[in-house]
């Protein structure tokens, strides 16, 4: 599998998450998006990626005002 490069488009793919059904790329035209991929089944994954959800949350928030 070749992952796609900065600025390159990537495959459509829909995906359930705690918001509701995302639709990747459709639902984020316009906006910048950063796509992690990882493993969570370890405990170091799972504390840094709920570090990168909080960001991402207080990124958001700043953005809506």
């Amino acid at each position: 599998m070749i992952l796609p490069l900065l600025g390159e488009s990537v495959a459509e793919f829909t995906v359930k998450t705690t918001h509701g059904v995302v639709t990747f790329p459709k639902d984020y035209e316009g906006k910048w998006m950063v796509l992690v991929i990882r493993v969570i089944s370890h405990p170091f994954v799972q504390q840094n990626l709920l570090h990168f959800k909080r960001g991402m949350m207080n990124l958001e928030n700043l953005t809506q005002n």
